[in-house]
C-alpha cells in the first residue's frame, strides 16, 4: 500500500500538491500558499490601495467568494480597513434562502458586516416572477439585476471599487467564449481591476484572478469557512460555458500553468482590444451607467412595472448598506 505523501516543508501529512511550486502542502502551509498567492495578485495590481475606506465585496454564498471574502478580512485588517459583505437576494425558492444563510454566516465567521439586499423587498416580485412577465431568461435577468444592487452598495458604501470572487477558471472560461464569439471589447474588461465609469459605475476587482477553482474549493474546506455548495434551480446546464469550462480544466490539468500564464498575459495586453463603442451617460431616471440615457434596470421595471425603480431601489440600497456599517456610511 503507498504511503500517503509528506508536505515538503514541514513532513506532515500532504493535502494538495501544487504542480507550479511542485510541492506537496500540509493544510496549514496550502493555507499559507494560498493566502500569499491571492496577496501577490492584490499587492502586483494594487486592488487594496483603490479603497479608501471599505472594502466592498459582493457575496454570493459559495466558495469562491467566501474564500476571497477570508483573505480579503485578513488583508484589510493589516490595513486598517473595513470589509462589507454585499449579497442580493433574488429571492429563489430554497437556493435563495441557503445563500443568504450561508452570507449571514460568513460575516459572523468573520466578524464582517453583511448588507443583504432583497430584491422582493425593493420591488415586490422575485426574479423568477420579473423574469416570467418580462418574457426574458431567468439567469439573464438575474445577472442585470445583480450588477445593479452591488454597483449601487459599492457606490453607497463610498467606495468606486467592488470586489468579487471571480476565479482564474472563471475569467479563462469568459476570454475563450468572448475570443469565439468575436466579441473583442468584452476581452478587454478581463483583467484583474477594471476602471470606474465617471462616478456611474463601479469598478470590479478580481483577488482570485490566478487561483484556480480547486484552491479555492479546498482552501474554504480547511478553513472552516461558511458557504452553500447548493446551485440554482435555473442553472442551466449543457452550456457553451460549460463546455468551455472543462477544456479549461483539461489544459490546466495536463499542461500545469497554461491557463495562468495566458491570464498574466491578457492582464498585460487587454488594452490592445478595442473599447467599447458605444456612448455613456446617466440614466435620467436613476442617475446610474447607461448608453441610451436609461439603464438596463429602469428599462427592465418600466416595461415590467409599469415605471422605472431604479432611483427608489438605489434609496433601498442606500438604507440598507449604512444600517450594516453601522449608521455611518462610509466614515
Amino acid at each position: 500500500m503507498p504511503h500517503a505523501a509528506k508536505c515538503s516543508i514541514c513532513g506532515g501529512e500532504a493535502v494538495y500538491y501544487s504542480p507550479l511550486t511542485r510541492q506537496h502542502l500540509c493544510a496549514g502551509h496550502f493555507t499559507s500558499y494560498f493566502r500569499g498567492r491571492v496577496g501577490l495578485v492584490v499587492d502586483r495590481y494594487r486592488l487594496l490601495d483603490r479603497v479608501s475606506s471599505v472594502v466592498v465585496l459582493a457575496a454570493s454564498g459559495g466558495k469562491d467568494s467566501a474564500a476571497a471574502a477570508d483573505v480579503l478580512s485578513w488583508l484589510a485588517g493589516r490595513r486598517g480597513l473595513r470589509l462589507l459583505l454585499v449579497h442580493v437576494d433574488v429571492g429563489v425558492p430554497g437556493f435563495s434562502d441557503a445563500s443568504r444563510r450561508a452570507v449571514e454566516e460568513l460575516g459572523g465567521f468573520l466578524g464582517a458586516p453583511a448588507a443583504v439586499l432583497s430584491l422582493r423587498d425593493a420591488v415586490g416580485m422575485a426574479v423568477h416572477e420579473l423574469a416570467r412577465r418580462a418574457r426574458r431568461p431567468v439567469c439573464s435577468v438575474c445577472g442585470l439585476v445583480k450588477r445593479y444592487f452591488i454597483n449601487a452598495a459599492c457606490l453607497a458604501a463610498g467606495e468606486s471599487i467592488v470586489f468579487t470572487g471571480h476565479n482564474m477558471d472563471d475569467m479563462a472560461t469568459y476570454a475563450f467564449k468572448n475570443f469565439i464569439m468575436q466579441d473583442l471589447a468584452a476581452i478587454r474588461k478581463l483583467v484583474p481591476c477594471t476602471e470606474p465609469v465617471d462616478g456611474l459605475a463601479a469598478g470590479r476587482a478580481r483577488p482570485l484572478y490566478e487561483t484556480p477553482e480547486r484552491e479555492a474549493e479546498l482552501y474554504v474546506r480547511l478553513r472552516g469557512v461558511p458557504y452553500t455548495a447548493e446551485e440554482c434551480s435555473f442553472k442551466p446546464h449543457s452550456t457553451l460555458d460549460e463546455a468551455i469550462r472543462r477544456a479549461v480544466r483539461l489544459i490546466d490539468g495536463e499542461k500545469p500553468g497554461t491557463i495562468l500564464s495566458m491570464m498574466r498575459r491578457l492582464a498585460s495586453s487587454a488594452r490592445q482590444y478595442p473599447e467599447p463603442s458605444y456612448p455613456v451617460k446617466p440614466c435620467r431616471f436613476c442617475g446610474a451607467l447607461s448608453s441610451r440615457g436609461e439603464c438596463s434596470f429602469c428599462r427592465l421595471t418600466r416595461r415590467v412595472l409599469g415605471e422605472p425603480m431604479g432611483a427608489r431601489v438605489r434609496d433601498y440600497v442606500k438604507d440598507v448598506v449604512a444600517e450594516a456599517l453601522g449608521g455611518g456610511g462610509a466614515s
